[in-house]
């Protein structure tokens, strides 16, 4: 996007176009007028000078909203000349090259007021200052007839609230919403840029022409690449409704990385509103509890995309669902745009807790053709895979059995409603025996009806329960990641058994067994 300099090429976001592009912009007018615009008290020329950061825009520009997106991070230097005009340098990046506009502003008739000339009948802009602190920021109108856009600039990427605040209410003085103003992300500035990168628009007409020809085919290139996400041909939506399982997870954004190593695979729940959108009710674990959140997609003019805006951040979704067959899988992206930057996720879902290679394969392919590293595609552990290392019990058919027992595995993952639902695979003589128990949640984060304990998600659990396949009895069991299972958890667990008025006799402590592996899922 443009900054300061109103050129929209090859950054076509401005709704001041001043020269002519190779594909359309449309620009609405504004109903009302919207000058006199509020003047900064003071003559801005020489405290304008200097490196800016473009923060913000509110515009009704449609290609701005249809591509808010894929904003760039873009700088601008300011130059003083002659004590009154002002030589503007823009500098942004495109399909990964740095590129610098150069453009000046003409002095008008008060301080504070600028005039930008284009080429032909039509083209004059006009730029007022309506509000600065140069050490800080300033807040810009720009008119060309009755269309209107503001700025906002920082002397640093990031400004603080207050000012944020500011530029909101300049905003809104000129009748824009929220939803027609966009925040720029705030990394991967560029500073320079080569000869074969500058647009000078003080050159002639026809190297004009031949200048942006170029940047205009770079540009659609650029956004052919990233409007390329397809959608799922002849999108049945009432077939994506019911219970899926978040198998995988790819993102560049910081909260991926920052949370990387806790993600562990979610329940989600996709039913459809009265008036067609969708509902998604996600459940997940989150430290010692199982955390539920809501969100509302709403649908597109074409089938198969959605918004979604968060009321938390204010980071705005472009969901796209790219393929599925409704009965196995589905493959979903989003291009998240906020204050900060912009990111892109993909989501692997699937009917079931497991899926084939072949659809792994697909998502880790579809996730890299998406600019996405090896680095930032996750396949989700389940939400729970622990190895039942020891088991103490007075339980007569236990007490029989004990010698002969080998570890089981069990699976555990949260329903929506809080629930904790267990699959335990037990190895039996030459098979693999599977059970499956619901335990319902009781008044405390941690607490299940039929057990108690404390539980260490990160090494392993000691458990005391009464509900095991035997009959019931005062039961302890120690569950681990890992088949082997650390002294000092085993030696914990033993200070337990006199609690729970059994004996050390009563104690098995299970040798490893793979039996079970590929039962329990």
């Amino acid at each position: 996007m443009s900054p300061f300099p109103l050129l929209p090429v090859p950054f076509p976001v401005s709704p001041f176009p001043l020269f002519p592009v190779p594909f359309p912009v449309s620009f609405p007018v504004s109903p009302f007028p919207v000058t006199p615009f509020p003047l900064s008290p003071f003559p801005v020329s020489f405290p304008l000078a200097g490196r800016w950061f473009l923060v913000g825009v509110g515009s009704r520009c449609s290609y701005l909203a249809e591509h808010s997106h894929q904003l760039e991070a873009t700088t601008v230097m300011v130059t003083v000349l002659d004590e009154q005009s002002l030589a503007i340098s823009t500098f942004r990046k495109l399909d990964g090259m740095c590129w610098e506009i150069r453009q000046r502003y003409l002095p008008a008739q008060a301080p504070g007021r600028f005039r930008l000339k284009g080429h032909g009948h039509g083209s004059k802009v006009d730029v007022v200052v309506g509000e600065a602190d140069p050490s800080s920021f300033a807040i810009l109108y720009y008119q060309k007839g009755r269309s209107v856009s503001v700025k906002l600039y920082g002397r640093t990427s990031q400004v603080s609230d207050t000012v944020t605040d500011k530029f909101e209410q300049h905003v809104r003085s000129v009748g824009l919403s929220d939803d027609v103003t966009y925040y720029f992300p705030t990394y991967g500035f560029c500073d320079s840029a080569d000869e074969f990168h500058i647009l000078d628009a003080r050159l002639s007409s026809t190297m004009q022409a031949t200048l942006l020809s170029i940047l205009g085919l770079a540009l659609l290139r650029a956004l052919h690449a990233q409007d390329s996400i397809p959608i799922q041909a002849d999108f049945q939506q009432d077939k994506l409704t019911g219970r899926w399982y978040s198998i995988g997870l790819a993102s560049n954004s910081n909260w991926f990385k920052e949370k990387r190593h806790l993600m562990k695979m979610c329940t989600t729940i996709i039913s459809t509103t009265t008036d067609g959108n969708l509902e998604i009710t996600s459940t997940y674990p989150k430290g010692d509890q199982c955390v539920t959140r809501n969100s509302l997609y709403t649908k597109m003019e074409q089938p198969g995309q959605f918004s979604y805006t968060s009321p938390r951040w204010g980071s705005k979704h472009d969901i796209r669902v790219v393929e599925t067959n409704y009965e196995e899988y589905a493959l979903v992206a989003t291009q998240i745009s906020k204050s900060t930057g912009h990111s892109t996720m993909v989501l692997l879902y699937s009917r079931t807790k497991e899926l084939s290679p072949e659809r792994l394969e697909r998502f880790t392919q579809f996730s890299r053709e998406q600019g996405l590293t090896d680095d930032e595609i996750l396949i989700l552990p389940q939400t729970g895979m622990w190895h039942v290392t020891a088991i103490a019990s007075n339980c007569s058919i236990f007490l029989k059995m004990k010698d002969g027992m080998k570890s089981p595995i069990t699976t555990t993952s949260f329903m929506p409603e809080g629930d904790l639902a267990m699959k335990l695979g037990w190895p039996l003589m030459d098979k693999c025996q599977n059970f499956e128990l619901l335990f319902q949640q009781s008044g405390q984060a941690v607490h299940y009806m039929g057990t108690c304990g404390q539980v260490d998600q990160s090494h392993g659990y000691p458990e005391a329960e009464a509900g095991h396949p035997w009959p019931a009895h005062a039961s302890g069991a120690v569950g681990a990641r890992e088949q082997d299972v650390s002294p000092q958890l085993l030696q914990k667990f033993m200070e337990l058994i006199p609690i729970m008025g059994l004996t050390k006799d009563m104690l098995a402590v299970l040798p490893k067994s793979d039996q079970c592996a590929k039962d329990i899922r």
